[in-house]
């Protein structure tokens, strides 16, 4: 099974120490609940770099240079057969994946995930054009939810597109962010009933502290193909599946909702 987090930063405000060792226990904390053993399973963190962001990139340079890229106990290798993957290592056998990929700005405001994708697309393209810029490029796109950017014109929007949408091309994203409190989103409830996947993931902050939440709200993704590079084995698997896909969830509390809120807005 693949464990992963399909919603990731590494914000310059996290400690990356604490990011991985806390990413590592949470997955583990899952994966034990789901009876997987950890040496069995792949433990994935699925980067959604936005614009301002070029870790994947940046690491991966610095190491094709031969240059050590450590935090903590924990040391960043390249991966043989994957150049869309990097390994997270520690000395005592803890292993974490980390796929590339980015998070994109359309037009109309709205965000698009763009899984395992290969490189950065512009922001500011139509929501379409960016879904077929996706997709040409063996990425998986998902339209995450996010604080008052499904409501009016552009939930209508998201509510179209997923309705003219086959299943395999475009998926929804839900996020530890949510509070639990808040309604189900409308757009989820339309997404299953078309037998479209909604795939969790964290969505942390750049609030420092932040960084220990990676790992706590997760998708469960099958592993379709047991052959091939990882990042292709989870293209491939997330455009297989649908509403069947399930996962596990920490949803926010109201009170750390509203205080992220207040201080993301001190932070600008």
């Amino acid at each position: 099974m693949i464990i992963a987090d399909t919603h990731v930063h590494f914000y310059p405000v996290f400690d990356m120490a604490s990011l991985l060792n806390s990413a590592f226990d949470n997955l583990s904390r899952i994966a034990a609940k789901q009876n997987q053993k950890t040496e069995d399973t792949h433990l994935v963190l699925m980067l959604t770099e936005s614009s301002r962001q070029d870790w994947f990139v940046d690491t991966y340079q610095q190491l094709n240079k031969g240059q050590a890229v450590e935090y903590g106990q924990w040391s960043i290798q390249r991966v043989a057969d994957d150049t869309r993957a990097l390994d997270a290592l520690s000395p005592n056998s803890k292993k974490i994946k980390i796929i590339q990929g980015y998070q994109i700005v359309t037009k109309e405001n709205l965000e698009v995930l763009g899984l395992c994708s290969k490189a950065r697309i512009a922001d500011g393209a139509s929501l379409d054009q960016t879904i077929n810029s996706l997709l040409e490029q063996d990425a998986m796109p998902v339209l995450p939810w996010g604080v008052g950017k499904w409501l009016g014109t552009r939930g209508e929007l998201v509510s179209a597109r997923i309705t003219a949408s086959t299943v395999g091309t475009v998926a929804l994203g839900d996020n530890g962010g949510r509070p639990g409190l808040f309604p189900y989103p409308r757009q989820f409830s339309i997404a299953k009933e078309l037998g479209m996947a909604v795939y969790p993931g964290t969505d942390p902050l750049p609030i420092r502290g932040e960084e220990k939440r990676v790992g706590t709200c997760v998708s469960y993704i099958p592993q379709v193909a047991t052959t091939g590079p990882l990042s292709a084995q989870i293209v491939h698997a997330l455009k297989q599946n649908s509403s069947e896909s399930n996962g596990h969830h920490e949803l926010e509390g109201l009170f750390r909702f509203f205080r992220n809120q207040a201080l993301l807005r001190l932070n600008k």
